[in-house]
Order: structure tokens, then sequence, then C-alpha cells
């Protein structure tokens, strides 16, 4: 489905049972999309313009392209079913406050192991005030200006959601030898 400038007094349902269905959203104009999407499963590409979800999205994959935006709705929620998201350079995902991306992994989870690809110069913009992860912990995976962080640089409570960062070795070793230091001191002293 080619989808550029697009005013419909009337409701539609998209939806799609596997992924092989595309949504390519082009031309420089905006799409706003106020019903719910949660059962299209194929692949969503944002290629020009704007495209403002205002409800629940579901997709397979969705590419944000260079100069495009992608705007979910305050309480709006995607769910990814496998695949990714990926914004290019120059593109902007922007998160409404308390908006959700949800991974169904009821689904089969085949495809890249980069979930977020997010490029250099794209723009995540996002008005709350905190992001959360939670569900599968010791599967997070964040890559950032070239830099991969996994689980073993930080701990994510799931009861709490706490995210606890995980000092490095050196900073133990930095610790003890500062208390060993301290103990010489002392013991020199008496």
């Amino acid at each position: 489905m080619q989808l550029t400038q697009w005013v419909m007094a009337q409701q539609i349902k998209i939806l799609s049972h596997d992924n092989t269905a595309i949504i390519n959203k082009t031309g420089v104009g905006s799409l706003v999309v106020n019903g719910s999407m949660e059962y299209f499963k194929g692949m969503l590409n944002v290629n020009e313009g704007s495209m403002v979800v205002n409800s629940v999205l579901g997709a397979s994959d969705i590419v944000v392209a260079s100069g495009a935006k992608l705007t979910l709705g305050d309480n709006t929620n995607i769910i990814l079913y496998g695949c990714s998201i990926t914004v290019e350079d120059g593109a902007t995902l922007e998160l409404g406050s308390n908006s959700t991306i949800t991974v169904n992994l009821e689904e089969d989870f085949t495809g890249s192991t980069n979930l977020f690809n997010i490029a250099d110069s794209a723009n995540l913009a996002q008005n709350g005030e905190s992001i959360t992860l939670a569900g599968v912990e010791e599967l997070i995976t964040v890559t950032y200006n070239g830099q991969t962080l996994d689980n073993s640089q930080w701990s994510l409570d799931a009861q709490t959601g706490k995210l606890t960062v995980v000092p490095e070795p050196s900073t133990y070793a930095m610790i003890f030898g500062a208390i060993a230091l301290g103990f010489v001191a002392y013991r020199r002293r008496k």
C-alpha cells in the first residue's frame, strides 16, 4: 500500500496476519492515524514527510528514512512482531509521554540482533521523563556512538525497574587499594 497525502472521512482497517504486507508513507505531507493498527504485522516504511500514530501500531519492521519523521502520540503503543526499528541519519522518531514499544516474543523472533538501529545524526525525541527497559533484561544490548553496552555494564531489577550501573573491575581495585593504603598508614602510626 503506497500512502502519500491522505485525508479520509471513513474508517478503514489495516491488518495483515503475516509479515508480507508493506506500507510505504511517501510524499512531503503528513499522515495521521487515529485508528488501531494493532494487528498489522507487515513492514512500515516512513520514506518522506511525517506520520503521526495516535493509537496502537503493530509491525514487523519499522524504518524511518532520512528527512522523515514518525511520531507516537501520548499513550501510544508500538507492538513489534519480530524484527527491528531503524531510524536513519537525519530521521526523527518522536515518542509522546507514556508511549511504549513492546516486542511480542510470542511470534517467531527471527531477524537481526539489532532491535533499535539509530544512526548517528538521527533524532530520538521523547516528551516524557523516563525510558523503561523491562522483561528480557539479560538480552538487552545498546549501541550508541559506536560503543556497545550490554548487561555486563548494568543490572536491571525487573521488580522495581531500577537500572544500576555495574562498576568496572578497575574501580574495585582502586577502592581496595585505597583501603590497603589506609590500613598501612594506620599501622605505621602505631
